[in-house]
């Protein structure tokens, strides 16, 4: 199972479609499954009002029932709900350059290895993995570990944030914003030259990591898509197209 192409709702007008947003009209799209940390449970994704936008028939996938933030101790793990794809897939089995991106909001920020969005292959670590780590942004990228700025977060409000790479330009990008804020570039890391983004077999996961549940983000996040494409980089989007996100976003 790899990356699939999700039905997708009203977009700032980009040169490609997320293969993904989460939630789509304050729901999940078909395909994904939110799991509790103990199975047969079936509690709602978030409540009313919880979104981005804050109106009533907004919802955002509330993560703030997790024991703590991230990895916890080896002999106390924490453990959270999660976000698992199980529906078809139109196999990427590979990707040159992707974008995730989307809100988030917490007031934890003292946490290490927290899983934003993943799409591995398994135990190997093929894949990708968007990371927050003590309030900033880490990529793992088929294993290899890229530290992605400063703290951007401020406690209990919501952020902006998106994570990009570009393999043919061997470029990886981090950006933030906030409600207010236009988009800013955080850092900017050179990739390996021989680096890859497997996908054959890899399943997309939000919140969490699957199936151990014991890597969770500690609080609410609204609107993350993604963008991947195969071959070129395309998948890299512009500060440009972000900020035209962020602002439709806002606008909704």
């Amino acid at each position: 199972m790899g990356l699939i192409a999700a039905s997708v709702a009203a977009q700032p007008l980009l040169a490609i479609e997320p293969l993904y947003t989460i939630p789509l009209n304050n729901r999940l799209p078909d395909g994904f499954e939110l799991l509790e940390p103990q199975d047969g449970k079936n509690l709602p994704l978030g409540s009313p009002g919880s979104g981005l936008s804050g109106k009533p028939d907004s919802v955002s996938f509330d993560n703030t029932t997790a024991t703590g933030m991230g990895i916890g101790k080896t002999t106390s793990p924490n453990t959270g709900r999660v976000i698992v794809y199980n529906g078809p897939s139109e196999n990427l089995q590979s990707i040159s350059s992707f974008t995730v991106c989307g809100w988030l909001k917490t007031d934890e920020l003292n946490g290490s290895a927290a899983r934003l969005v993943t799409s591995r292959t398994g135990a190997n670590q093929q894949g990708f993995d968007v990371v927050f780590q003590f309030g900033c942004l880490q990529l793992y990228l088929d294993g290899q570990k890229l530290s992605l700025g400063s703290k951007f977060i401020l406690d209990g409000e919501w952020a902006f944030f998106a994570v990009t790479a570009d393999l043919p330009n061997n470029l990886a990008r981090c950006y933030s914003g906030t409600s207010d804020g236009e988009i800013v570039l955080l850092a900017e890391t050179p990739l390996d030259s021989n680096t890859q983004i497997s996908q054959k077999g890899a399943r997309l996961i939000i919140g969490n990591v699957f199936p151990g549940r014991d890597r969770p983000f500690k609080g609410f996040l609204d609107r993350i898509r993604v963008f991947a494409v195969e071959s070129g980089s395309e998948g890299n989007l512009s500060k440009s197209d972000l900020e035209a996100i962020r602002f439709a976003d806002l606008k909704r």
